[in-house]
């Protein structure tokens, strides 16, 4: 598969048992395979649906750590079932976009079944405290 770009959403809000509103709850993250990486996040502010802006993040990276980053998320998904949720955690939506704009979609809970994945992607990314696939 030739990925031209990723989109990882991550929600933890479920995980807020304090009701912090200065909880980062929600990250958004794309990946292009330019290098080109976008970071959004929110707040819990007064609860879901007024949630309130994070931190914004636009960089680049190298084009082969970009290649490095694709490759294993294809691979650690390749075989994967599209939906792996359990309840009462967190949530993670991933998109990955192939160069002739076919999308695969994922859908799973930040339970810490993918935590090597997680650390591997924060690793490579100049961005604090990315959730991606779990804490």
């Amino acid at each position: 598969m030739q990925i031209k770009k990723i989109k990882i959403y991550t929600n933890i809000e479920k995980m807020n048992t304090d009701n912090n509103p200065q909880l980062e709850v929600e990250q958004k993250l794309t990946l292009t395979s330019d290098g080109k990486v976008q970071f959004f996040s929110s707040l819990y502010g007064h609860g879901y649906g007024h949630y309130k802006k994070g931190r914004k993040v636009e960089t680049n990276v190298d084009a082969a750590i970009m290649k490095e980053l694709f490759d294993e998320i294809e691979h650690t998904f390749a075989d994967q079932a599209t939906y792996n949720i359990i309840p009462g955690f967190g949530m993670w939506e991933l998109t990955v976009v192939e160069k002739n704009n076919r999308n695969h979609h994922y859908y799973g809970a930040t339970s810490g079944v993918y935590n090597a994945l997680t650390s591997f992607i924060a690793h490579r990314l100049p961005i604090e405290h990315l959730m991606t696939f779990g804490e």
